[in-house]
């Protein structure tokens, strides 16, 4: 019997949770492999993913067609249907792998700390803080400065040399909390602080800048500078983020009402 999970993420039709064991269990529909059982078999109860047995995992995450592992070691993998277009398992093609696959090649000598799935891209902070992002360029999502597709992990240049605390994606845009050092104004203390960095397709305003336009990078929101974020999450259509303080500021589509604003 599955105990409390320690992490669990869900995607469009599948979810996956890690046990306090490092085991890792996912269930659903597992077109293209993203359940990481080997099989074309959907399930309908939490499924051990065997092949990860032999890793402790401390972090799962689901994007809409693959699925991705961070292990306590700092290895990152992936699974899932890869044929959507080149490098959304970053893999280096457009393979589907139907059992969860390691990243090597660019992350060797270095730890992931956690990861994020969006529906065509994934991001990933190492234990140093840097950035990483793969798959689809689309509208700048991956924050390299161009649309090109990156079939590789690729560091988000802009932002080498910051500590990234925190990273979302959503399905055509991107957000992470970086840490920035500011200057009290009545002294001399120098603080370190979460700001908020978006990028992507800006259409429903859901990077916060005030206008509909695509960023290529990571571009800090000026009308928030002033808070101190400490976590992120990112909707079809919308962002939404926490201060350390413990206030929710939200922007984006709210046709639903989804902003959380009357």
């Amino acid at each position: 019997m599955l105990r409390s999970p320690r992490r669990r993420d869900c995607g469009v039709k599948h979810a996956a949770l890690v046990t306090k064991n490092g085991e890792v269990f996912t269930w659903g529909e597992d077109s293209g492999g993203r359940l990481g059982h080997g099989t074309r078999e959907d399930s309908a109860h939490p499924r051990l993913v065997e092949s990860l047995t032999v890793s402790n995992v401390d972090f799962v995450a689901c994007g809409e067609f693959h699925t991705c592992a961070v292990t306590t070691t700092g290895e990152l993998y992936t699974w899932g249907d890869g044929t959507h277009n080149v490098g959304l398992l970053g893999h280096g093609n457009d393979v589907g792998h139907w059992i969860p696959k390691r990243i090597s090649g660019a992350l060797e000598g270095l730890q992931v700390a956690y990861v994020s799935c969006g529906t065509w891209h994934t991001a990933f902070i190492t234990s140093m803080g840097q950035l990483f992002t793969f798959g689809d360029g689309s509208f700048g999502v991956l924050g390299h400065g161009d649309l090109k597709s990156v079939s590789y992990p690729k560091e988000v240049e802009s932002l080498s040399g910051l500590k990234t605390i925190a990273v979302a994606c959503g399905v055509w845009h991107t957000v992470a909390i970086v840490e920035v050092i500011v200057t009290r104004s009545s002294s001399s203390l120098k603080l370190s602080a979460g700001k908020l960095f978006t990028w992507g397709d800006g259409d429903k305003h859901r990077l916060g800048h005030g206008d509909k336009e695509a960023r290529l990078k990571p571009s800090c929101v000026a009308t928030l500078i002033d808070h101190d974020f400490y976590r992120v999450a990112c909707g079809h259509n919308l962002t939404v983020a926490l201060t350390t303080s413990g206030q929710v500021l939200s922007m984006g589509n709210a046709v639903y009402g989804q902003l959380g604003n009357p």
